[in-house]
C-alpha cells in the first residue's frame, strides 16, 4: 500500500489489518510509517514497513523484490501515494 503513512492511505491500511490481511506499508515518510507499523504491531496485526520514495524507479524496484521475497505475490494493491508540489 504506497501512501499509508497518512490519510486515506493510513486509514485504509488499518480497516485490511481490522480484517486480518496483512499488509506492506509504503511511504517515503519514514517516521509516521513506522508508528503506523508500530501501531499494528501492538494490536496483534502483521505487517512489513518499507521506506519508499515512488519518484525514485530504483527504490520501487527494491520495494518490490522485498515483497515478493517475502510474500511471493501480492494479492491487493492500493495505491494512495500522492505527489506534492512546493
Amino acid at each position: 500500500m504506497t501512501g499509508a503513512s497518512s490519510g486515506i492511505g493510513r486509514a485504509t491500511a488499518l480497516l485490511l489489518v481490522e480484517a486480518s490481511v496483512q499488509v506492506v506499508l509504503v511511504s517515503r515518510q519514514g517516521d509516521a510509517l513506522q508508528q503506523l507499523a508500530d501501531q499494528i504491531l501492538s494490536s496483534g496485526g502483521t505487517e512489513i514497513a518499507i521506506p519508499t520514495d515512488i519518484t525514485d524507479c530504483q527504490q520501487v524496484q527494491e520495494m518490490v523484490s522485498t515483497v515478493l521475497n517475502k510474500f511471493g505475490r501480492v494479492d491487493i494493491l492500493v495505491n494512495s501515494a500522492s505527489v506534492g508540489c512546493g
